[in-house]
């Protein structure tokens, strides 16, 4: 049988271009995207309201649509607001008319708090909370406040997050049935064939001011601290209170803000690679992208599985297994209630340092 293949020649600067090979079918043994089930397609939301962060791009902005176009309000956060209102501009005036758009730079806690005094101005109990916002930085991406170095994916990715969600758990405790959702990632385990090694929090030292800077590994350090902090809060709270889900909405290499806070070269690379590792993953629509979320957020299904995480499918964990509603990480450190502990401990410092 002949191999073929296909080939594609980019030119990323004047003096740097790359030839990229790869197979022209994908593996036979790559699943379909998981997709939510079709009654939840016909349901009717309105009067319901969520917040969803980082909602004008990427699956964020499918999971918004997705629920204003069920009749739900949004409120949703970019850091640029006008790239998020031109893309928010292109949808149906019935549709659009129900999300409201706010400027949220999870890096800074006084935006965070500016974000949550917005929020629960306008609706003391909502819904559902969706942590989507978040971004990935290949090379080095840190900031200095007060004289001390924090990087910036462990600070926007996790520290952000942590204080939004403390600060907006009355409005969400106040609702019967609300339900909250971690956007975590495969890589807060293993994802076969990109990481190297298992991902781990490094306690001593997790803005990497001392150690060598790997950008995946500061990446996926944060998804697993996102994946520790809901699991958390799924200790704290029962799912008839606050149902909790720490998720990987797959692997999306266009139009997320992960994809264009990578830097140029790598964004131009993202498509040709995700291709080019067929064997390894299946880049996917960002509607796909927010099945997961959307499962969790509105199915009686997922009530059963409260607190575990949730991947859609693609590339494989350490286990080899590509992922499922739910699955059970084969990370160990996802499920010692020690390290959920000691992150919450370190993260209320993290806050404090950062507001001070």
């Amino acid at each position: 049988m002949t191999n073929h293949r296909r080939l594609l020649y980019i030119t990323l600067t004047e003096h740097c271009s790359v030839i990229l090979i790869w197979p022209a079918t994908a593996p036979r043994n790559m699943p379909r995207s998981l997709r939510i089930a079709p009654e939840l397609k016909t349901l009717d939301l309105t009067g319901k309201k969520y917040v969803v962060t980082g909602g004008s791009s990427g699956s964020g902005q499918a999971t918004v649509e997705f629920l204003a176009a069920r009749g739900a309000s949004v409120i949703t956060t970019g850091r640029d607001v006008e790239r998020g209102k031109n893309n928010l501009n292109k949808l149906p005036a019935g549709v659009r008319d129900r999300i409201t758009l706010h400027r949220l730079d999870l890096q800074d806690m006084n935006s965070v708090e500016t974000f949550a005094s917005t929020v629960l101005s306008s609706w003391p109990s909502f819904d559902g909370l969706v942590n989507n916002a978040g971004g990935a930085l290949v090379s080095k991406g840190s900031f200095e406040r007060n004289g001390t170095v924090y990087d910036k994916q462990f600070v926007g990715n996790h520290v952000g997050v942590f204080h939004l969600t403390n600060l907006l758990l009355p409005a969400l405790e106040a609702q019967d049935g609300a339900r909250l959702i971690n956007l975590s990632s495969v890589m807060h385990d293993q994802a076969k064939g990109l990481q190297s090694s298992r991902a781990q929090i490094h306690w001593e030292d997790v803005h990497a001011r001392d150690r060598k800077f790997n950008g995946f590994d500061q990446y996926a350090q944060s998804k697993l601290a996102n994946l520790l902090h809901a699991k958390s809060l799924a200790r704290k709270y029962s799912p008839d209170n606050i149902a909790v889900f720490p998720v990987h909405p797959g692997s999306i290499t266009k139009g997320s803000r992960f994809a264009r806070s990578m830097g140029p070269i790598m964004r131009a690379l993202l498509v040709p690679m995700g291709i080019l590792m067929g064997p390894i993953m299946r880049p996917i629509t960002k509607e796909d992208g927010a099945q997961t979320t959307l499962h969790c957020l509105l199915s009686e299904e997922a009530l059963d599985h409260h607190g575990v995480y949730h991947a859609q499918t693609g590339i494989k964990h350490s286990d080899g297994v590509r992922g499922g509603w739910p699955y059970r990480s084969a990370n160990p450190v996802s499920h010692d209630e020690a390290a959920q502990d000691r992150l919450w401990g370190m993260s209320e410092s993290l806050v404090a340092e950062l507001k001070a």
